[in-house]
Formats: structure tokens, sequence, C-alpha cells
């Protein structure tokens, strides 16, 4: 029979073995499985955009040009050419999965925000909530190069 308490002293236990005892002790980890959440590496840095928008001579609001925002560290999968098949996808464009730790300020991330990644900027094309507030999952494809 396992007790809550047995569990969490056998995590500890594990990570003075593995980790070595003096970083356990001293807080920089808790467990061996710090800085994952739902058993993803978040080692990519992601930036998101907002629209700066001013009203054309149509009388139309319009993007005239993106302001960053909010920073954060994303794990990211590449979609793959099954499933693009499979979702009947004709374009060729490069499409990808952002996961993000979901915090206050990213679950207002919508459609209208962008994402920089690497280099490129992304147009975010879905949201959803991963668990009950583990993480957000960005569904994007690759607009171009940032500044081009």
């Amino acid at each position: 029979m396992v007790r809550g308490g047995d569990c969490v002293g056998w995590r500890r236990r594990a990570a003075h073995v593995f980790w070595g005892a003096s970083l356990v002790e001293a807080g920089a980890l808790s467990s061996p499985l710090r800085g994952r959440v739902m058993g993803l590496r978040f080692d990519r840095k992601v930036t998101f955009l907002t629209s700066v928008v001013e009203k054309s001579d149509a009388g139309e609001m319009e993007a005239v040009s993106w302001q960053e925002g909010r920073k954060a560290w994303a794990s990211y999968t590449p979609v793959s050419d099954g499933e693009r098949l499979r979702a009947a996808a004709v374009e060729q464009k490069a499409e990808a999965r952002f996961v993000v730790r979901w915090s206050k300020a990213l679950a207002l991330i919508t459609g209208e925000n962008r994402l920089r990644f690497e280099g490129a900027d992304w147009h975010i094309t879905g949201i959803k909530e991963v668990g009950r507030r583990r993480g957000l999952e960005i569904s994007a494809w690759k607009i171009h190069k940032a500044g081009s």
C-alpha cells in the first residue's frame, strides 16, 4: 500500500541518486521532472506579438505593424506530413504546435495575435487549454521571416 508521503519520499530519493544530494537539499531541484509538464520540454523561447492598428482611408481598422509582447518558454512540435495529409491540406506551408505553460497573461492570447519563433513570424490558427490550467497548445503556420 502506497501512502501519499511515501510517493513524495521516493521521488526525493530518486532525485538524490540522479542529480546528487547537494542540488536537491539546496532547493535547486525538487524532483528529476523539474522543467517538464505533460512530458514536454519547454526549451524554445517564443515571443507573442500584438497588432498596432490604425484607421484606414476607408474607415476600417487595419494592422500596420506588430509590437513585441509577452515572452515564454515553449515546446515546439512540427506537424507531420501524415497529419497534414489526413487533414486534406493542399497548401505547402510550415505548420507547428507550440505548448506553453498556462498563465493569466497567456490565456488572453487569441488568433488576432502572432508568435515569433527562431526569427520567423507565425500566424496563430488555434489555441486550446491542455489539462486544467496546465498549459496552452497553440497551432500556427509560418508567415515569413521577422522584419521582412
